[in-house]
């Protein structure tokens, strides 16, 4: 639509800059990143807030006013997010102006005990055939299984099928916390273990039911970096539109992200499980 600014330097945050010093990697409003020591790899990030789609209070000033403007011009079209009329490469342009931020992200899904710890220290790993197999060995290990369904289990997902098209290689994370609103979307995610890489195989059907519904409920909460182009992260319907959509109070708030890159342990922000008083608002989702 004529009239948008799309670039950068309009969006640019002037208080995102290099502080001085050898250890500091970049700082940006409420979250601030550090270099560990230079003889080793390891990258120490204390997060002290990250950028909330739902909370206007921590969206950077420039980034408030270019949803502000574009807002104000699409006010009064639709009540629907998925309706706004924002082309693709206006949602990239607003996208790459976001660099040096971090996202709050809503990873669905149902972790044991040790997953939890994992996933802590380690991170949120993309699909893959490997991670599937480990994590049913993993579960063996921890005598959440015996040997009988191990075996059920790695046969019963989608690589063993060859379905994983559209799934491997990426993380699934809703990009709204009012997504959990209606708790429809996530129930499966958040009652059968396993993800949809073992919840989508029609062999899964055949294993009990307390086989599929070991561990608990879990929402791992990630602080992801939205500034490439869709064509590396999809998200449906858009960035720009969430937000958009966030400023005008529209109906059916939220998007899903399919994140390409998997997650390290510094950004991940919190895991909520039942119990927690940011899940527990959320009085769809399943307690068990």
């Amino acid at each position: 639509m004529p009239g948008r600014s799309k670039s950068a330097e309009r969006l640019a945050d002037p208080s995102c800059k290099s502080q001085k010093g050898p250890r500091s990697l970049f700082a940006v409003p409420g979250l601030w990143c550090q270099l560990g020591d230079q003889e080793g790899p390891k990258r120490l990030f204390v997060i002290n807030r990250t950028v909330s789609i739902d909370d206007r209070r921590t969206w950077p000033k420039p980034v408030s006013r270019e949803v502000r403007s574009v807002a104000e011009q699409l006010h009064g079209t639709t009540q629907y997010e998925c309706d706004l009329d924002i082309p693709p490469d206006e949602d990239d342009a607003f996208r790459a102006t976001l660099r040096g931020h971090f996202f709050r992200a809503y990873h669905a899904t149902r972790l044991l005990d040790h997953e939890v710890e994992s996933i802590r220290g380690s991170g949120l790993r993309i699909l893959s055939e490997e991670l599937v197999v480990q994590r049913v060995g993993a579960a063996l290990d921890h005598n959440a299984i015996t040997k009988k369904e191990q075996a059920a289990l790695r046969s019963a997902n989608v690589f063993a099928e060859r379905k994983q098209a559209h799934r491997e290689g990426q993380i699934c994370l809703a990009l709204s916390s009012q997504q959990f609103l209606n708790a429809s979307g996530f129930c499966s995610l958040l009652s059968y273990w396993g993800g949809e890489a073992i919840s989508k195989s029609s062999a899964i059907k055949r294993l009990p039911e307390p086989v599929r519904r070991i561990g608990k409920p879990a929402i791992v909460v990630a602080a992801i970096d939205l500034s490439f182009p869709w064509r590396v992260h999809r998200v449906d319907p858009g960035v720009l539109h969430t937000f958009v959509a966030t400023f005008l109070r529209l109906q059916n708030i939220g998007a899903d992200v399919f994140y390409r890159t998997s997650v390290p342990p510094e950004q991940i922000v919190d895991i909520w499980q039942p119990g927690h008083p940011s899940y527990d608002r959320y009085a769809g989702l399943p307690k068990s």
